[in-house]
């Protein structure tokens, strides 16, 4: 029916209804499309925060299982190895290593200049550190099991030579420690004399 009451024909029906129905469609599209868009929105939140999390990776435990193998037995047992990246946007970025012990304390760390090791060769981050957050978690056995943070600006094998080779330093810098602990060293300053004739019986 019309306003006044009157019977419509089709054609004016269709006339009269045609503009609620566009109102209707550009309504259902516009939900559509927010939809979608929120969709899109959670899915690379949920993305980039996975990249920003440390994940397992059994290939990265294996190339590490061989690592600490190769250095066992340890001089003490060793549950936790942490390896990190300090100072990560300062000029002078370090890579950290951290062995923990049962009880959670530290038992050894050592600290490697970035540049002294690696630095990102190519692309928009050339020059800067490689972005390491590595969770080892070794049992009783020796056997690895991580946590290793993605660094998406480097190719992982790029990636997985550092980490081993900052482990293997690491383990080696620990055996060296352990066997002679720097406490050795302390102590009164001997005489000079005996220093230059010590060093005097053994260069020509």
């Amino acid at each position: 029916m019309s306003d006044d009451r009157k019977p419509m024909t089709p054609s004016e029906a269709r006339a009269y209804e045609a503009p609620i129905r566009r109102q209707m469609w550009a309504g259902l599209a516009v939900g559509a499309t927010v939809i979608v868009l929120l969709i899109i929105l959670v899915m690379e939140a949920r993305y980039r925060g996975a990249l920003t999390e440390p994940r397992s990776s059994e290939a990265m435990d294996r190339a590490l299982q061989a690592v600490v193998t190769e250095m066992s037995p340890l001089p003490e047992p060793v549950y936790r190895v942490h390896v990190r990246t300090r100072g990560l946007r300062d000029d002078e970025p370090v890579y950290e290593v951290r062995l923990y012990g049962p009880q959670g304390d530290t038992l050894y760390q050592l600290a490697r200049s970035a540049e002294t090791m690696m630095l990102i060769p190519y692309g928009p981050r050339e020059g800067s550190a490689i972005n390491f957050d590595v969770e080892l978690a070794l049992s009783e056995q020796g056997e690895v099991r991580g946590r290793y943070l993605q660094d998406r600006g480097l190719d992982v094998e790029s990636y997985q030579a550092v980490l081993n080779s900052l482990v293997r330093q690491t383990l080696m810098a620990f055996h060296a420690h352990t066997g002679f602990p720097m406490q050795m060293y302390e102590g009164v300053e001997p005489d000079r004399a005996e220093i230059r004739q010590g060093w005097e019986s053994v260069i020509d």
